[in-house]
């Protein structure tokens, strides 16, 4: 599970940034937000995350969920954890399957060299038609 740390430092290297105050402006911040973000003292809202996932370039579905288990009672982070692992292990499951599936040779039926030749003639037991 990613942490504020690398979504900052991916969307820094993603956007050629140099310093987190790029990423404040990028956000909409007037202040120094990414320091307070990266030191744990305040968190990001929904809106703000979406748009951070998007600078770092990943999944917007997953930072959200990521922002949950962060802003989350210790009791129940586990239960974030493993839902998003769970969910991650769905994905990667049904990706492989699409993907075995489109890369599996189509099957070759009889080929159709059927023709329509009126001349061709058919014997059924003593009668010729």
């Amino acid at each position: 599970m990613h942490n504020y740390d690398y979504y900052l430092d991916k969307a820094k290297d993603v956007q050629g940034y140099k310093y987190d105050n790029q990423i404040d402006h990028a956000l909409g911040f007037k202040g120094a937000m990414c320091c307070l973000v990266r030191q744990g003292k305040r968190h990001l809202s929904d809106d703000k995350m979406k748009a951070l996932a998007k600078l770092a370039g990943m999944d917007e579905e997953i930072a959200l969920l990521n922002l949950n288990i962060w802003r989350a009672p210790e009791n129940v982070k586990s239960s974030y954890a493993s839902i998003l692992q769970k969910i991650t292990q769905v994905t990667a499951c049904v990706a492989v399957m699409i993907g075995f599936t489109l890369a599996a040779p189509t099957p070759s039926y009889a080929s159709n060299n059927v023709s329509n030749d009126k001349s061709a003639t058919v014997y059924y037991g003593k009668y010729l038609l």
